[in-house]
């Protein structure tokens, strides 16, 4: 089983990998698109109790396997410590203006998840693990649930963040969304930054993807990724709704999933804690701010393929806190 040091190793091991430049399975020309077979348990529905979470990590394409399957377990236990327990908030700002007959809109939000572990890493199980041939490691883990006070010399902290903006102009809606993941080990009063990913949506497409390993960018943006194979909806997956184009790696699609469940489990708790409204002639100004903190939890019911898309069914409980 992996232990808490091997974390310093992966902090060691793409050091390395920052200081060449390289990594060996990008050192070729590649080719335009890497199609993987996706074997069938990654779609079997999970079925967890309150004593553990099941959770699903996936590394990033293109990486050498023990890389990747470092970076899976990683990212395995940290959407397992969000799952089991984060503090979610939200603060939307809602801006109208309104001349004559023509208004121009706009809002921008950010919804923000903060977790820790600080269990014991031996506890984890690895039930099943796969590597692509797109060089994404795939493992679906067993977490205990501890309600355990944090370790002051052992601390896994993550974040991940997700910004909306939108612009309306003329009727048409515009919007932009930003995620972010990150991931930092406090141990032996040093901070070590393990795992960081950011990118934009646009149009349903990831793009601008930074990750902490370099030239990730650089796969990214050259090579899209295909999985198969195909199959026909199961009993009541036609009336789940779309889910996230896989094209830029199965782990973007995965995290662009749960953080849009989340960030909507959220909105349904916001309140409205202020608003300016003013109108000069023929011109109308409206200002509305919303804002909640409170402490969510979640599970993934399992995942479920469409042709190049993955939808996350998920089911979330919320309490809102005081602000």
């Amino acid at each position: 089983m992996i232990r808490i040091s091997l974390f310093i190793g992966l902090c060691f091991s793409l050091s390395m990998v920052m200081v060449s430049g390289k990594l060996p399975a990008q050192l070729a020309i590649s080719p335009p698109a890497i199609y993987s077979r996706v074997p069938g348990w990654i779609f079997n529905p999970l079925k967890g109790d309150s004593a553990y979470v099941l959770i699903f990590g996936i590394s990033d394409p293109g990486l050498p396997d023990s890389i990747a399957r470092q970076q899976a377990f990683l990212r395995g236990v940290s959407m397992g410590a969000l799952a089991s327990g984060s503090e979610g908030s939200h603060l939307c700002d809602f801006f109208t203006r309104e001349a004559l007959n023509t208004a121009n809109s706009k809002y921008e939000e950010i919804y923000r998840f903060i977790g820790f572990y600080t269990g014991d890493l031996n506890d984890i199980r690895i039930l099943a693990d796969t590597i692509l041939k797109s060089g994404e490691a795939i493992m679906l883990l067993e977490i205990p649930v501890t309600d355990k006070e944090p370790l002051i010399d052992s601390l896994l902290t993550i974040e991940v963040v997700l910004y909306n903006h939108e612009i309306e102009v003329s009727q048409r809606r515009r919007l932009m969304r930003k995620y972010e993941f990150s991931v930092k080990l406090w141990m032996n009063e040093e901070l070590y930054n393990l795992d960081k990913l950011t990118f934009f949506r646009l149009n349903r497409k990831a793009t601008g993807i930074e990750s902490s390993l370099p030239l990730s960018q650089l796969a990214y943006d050259s090579l899209e990724y295909y999985y198969g194979p195909s199959c026909s909806p199961a009993d009541g997956d036609s009336l789940i709704p779309p889910g996230s184009l896989t094209h830029q790696g199965l782990w973007i699609a995965y995290l662009s999933q749960i953080l849009d469940h989340l960030s909507f489990c959220v909105k349904l708790a916001s309140n409205e804690t202020a608003r300016v409204f003013d109108r000069i002639g023929t011109l109308t100004i409206d200002l509305n701010r919303e804002k909640e903190k409170l402490f969510i939890s979640w599970r993934v019911n399992r995942l479920v393929r469409g042709d190049q898309q993955l939808h996350v069914d998920l089911t979330c409980d919320r309490t809102v806190t005081d602000h």
